[in-house]
């Protein structure tokens, strides 16, 4: 598990698509202090929400694998 660089590619990948937090929060159904506590790498979030994030950052699914990984909700091979 590692959370602050899974935190890092998130903020990351909102910032270059010219997002703010509060589109991530709506996109993702939960509030901007979430966000900005996932972002800080102050909580963990859970693999239903990494694939919500993931939708909303137009990633793929070998990102969502990396996600997944990082944040400790699968094993890796």
């Amino acid at each position: 598990m590692d959370l602050e660089e899974l935190s890092r590619m998130l903020r990351e990948r909102r910032e270059s698509l010219g997002l703010q937090v509060d589109d991530v929060a709506g996109r993702i159904g939960a509030s901007p202090a979430h966000v900005e506590e996932v972002e800080r790498a102050s909580t963990r979030p859970r693999q239903e929400e990494l694939e919500r994030w993931t939708e909303a950052l137009a990633w793929d699914q070998p990102h969502l694998k990396e996600l997944l990984l990082l944040a400790g909700e699968v094993e890796g091979s």
